[in-house]
């Protein structure tokens, strides 16, 4: 009976360390996207309405390894894929430092970037040009952190993503 006992409290006890262990799980959704992520970012003229963006919501890793949930917003054709490539980056434990929608920063490139923020859509032209940004078509994410600065093309990896099972 005591053996027993034993056995159960240390299986307990396994399971309790084993669940307190335990990587949470990647989430990922696409809503409608809310005026307060547009508020900064869209003004009248800009290459796409609200109406084609999306609020895309997602697990990722900060860079003291704790799990934390952002949005990003983009064109509402790409978001499915772009939650697909957070989920391999989450995956590969791949630290984000921010991941909140330009608006957070007032429409402003240089405060998200100065922020390590990870943004995407910003209706606005390209430096020192009349041609409209890939931000402002919702087609472009930029991972922005002092460790490692990287831009994902979403046409790009759509493409890695429809030829691979993420």
């Amino acid at each position: 009976m005591r053996i027993a006992l034993l056995a159960v409290a240390a299986l307990t006890l396994i399971g309790a360390s084993s669940a307190a262990g335990a990587v949470p799980a990647f989430t990922g959704t696409v809503e409608p996207v809310r005026w307060a992520d547009l508020r900064f970012s869209y003004r009248a003229g800009c290459p796409v309405g609200p109406a084609e963006l999306r609020t895309v919501a997602v697990s990722h890793w900060g860079f003291d390894g704790k799990s934390r949930v952002g949005r990003v917003v983009v064109a509402q054709r790409v978001a499915p894929g772009l939650v697909s490539v957070f989920r391999t980056l989450w995956r590969a434990k791949f630290p984000i430092r921010r991941l909140q929608p330009v608006s957070a920063y007032r429409g402003s490139d240089d405060a998200s970037m100065a922020a390590d923020n990870t943004s995407a859509f910003n209706c606005r032209f390209v430096g020192g040009t009349s041609r409209w940004s890939m931000h402002a078509f919702g087609e472009h994410v930029l991972v922005e952190d002092c460790v490692t600065a990287a831009k994902i093309y979403l046409a790009m990896a759509l493409d890695l993503c429809s030829r691979k099972a993420l």
